[in-house]
């Protein structure tokens, strides 16, 4: 049987996780390890997480670091894991009791498949406020492959982070979640393992209620937000790659970056340029240099 590691980031939010921690335990799955990351809290986080480490029935593992942000928590707590899958959970939301079971047996099923994630209903106060996340933002997802969901995460995040399990082995080759982000770190993670694994939707509602409604909307907020640094890190990329002569990845990168609608011009530009002799490119950097052309732009490549 599977083990899963189950990774909880908090901070200061003691009034919830016990409602969290025990939709964990309920699940009806059986082998997996509870990893508490406490990011900081200044309330009484630490004595409500020993109290009920005393009382599971499965394996609670807490770690505590000085307040660092919600990535950098995951990412303790990913080094901490001993399972071959990984669950996320924030400490606002509640999983429904079969949520482990039905998203392991679309692993089982499909071996290909290196992360699953649904769709989820939203609470305030535990008042329902939305049946389905997916409905009520028109997200359809249907793909013939794995790049097909790709492109598709490029212009938008359908991917909320407790309803995710995703293989131990993929964090190996895609790293850990960007810490310097203050927020957005999990979109930029779903973004880098799906330009390198298959994902799977799973379409049986298992739905997580999100405590906070407040919180969704600011993932909103911060989907827009960390689609400017991706499309910056596209076009960044796709200029090393342009001014290196290897114009078939350049290419691939602009458009990329075109997507995310970052600095279009000058990407149309070079998009466009690439595909001139090398005699051609040769003049037309003489050019840029002696004009200034796309000067003030370029102080953003290094």
């Amino acid at each position: 049987m599977s083990k899963v590691s189950v990774i909880l980031p908090t901070y200061n939010r003691a009034q919830h996780i016990v409602s969290t921690l025990n939709s964990v335990v309920e699940q009806t799955y059986d082998n997996f390890e509870i990893i508490v990351v406490d990011d900081g809290s200044t309330d009484n986080t630490y004595d409500i997480i020993a109290g009920f480490k005393k009382q599971s029935p499965y394996p609670v593992i807490y770690k505590y670091q000085n307040n660092k942000g919600p990535a950098a928590a995951r990412n303790v707590g990913i080094k901490a894991a001993s399972g071959e899958y990984i669950a996320f959970i924030d400490s606002d939301d509640i999983w429904h009791k079969d949520k482990i079971v039905k998203q392991l047996a679309i692993f089982r099923k499909n071996n290909n498949i290196s992360m699953v994630f649904s769709d989820m209903m939203l609470s305030e106060n535990y008042e329902k406020k939305a049946d389905s996340v997916f409905h009520a933002h028109n997200h359809q997802l249907k793909f013939s492959e794995h790049k097909d969901f790709y492109y598709y995460l490029l212009n938008t995040n359908p991917i909320f982070t407790p309803t995710v399990m995703v293989k131990s082995e993929c964090f190996e080759k895609v790293g850990l979640f960007n810490e310097d982000y203050k927020f957005g770190e999990d979109y930029d993670m779903w973004v880098r393992i799906a330009s390198n694994y298959v994902h799977e939707f799973n379409k049986n509602g298992i739905n997580i209620r999100k405590n906070h409604l407040r919180n969704f909307n600011m993932e909103i907020k911060e989907c827009s937000l960390i689609k400017k640094g991706l499309g910056r890190d596209y076009f960044n990329y796709a200029y090393y790659l342009y001014d290196v002569g290897q114009m078939n990845k350049a290419r691939q990168n602009f458009l990329s970056s075109l997507k995310l609608k970052y600095q279009p011009v000058p990407c149309l530009f070079y998009l466009l340029t690439s595909f001139l002799p090398s005699s051609l490119l040769k003049q037309l950097r003489n050019f840029k240099q002696q004009t200034g052309f796309f000067k003030k732009k370029k102080k953003s490549y290094d």
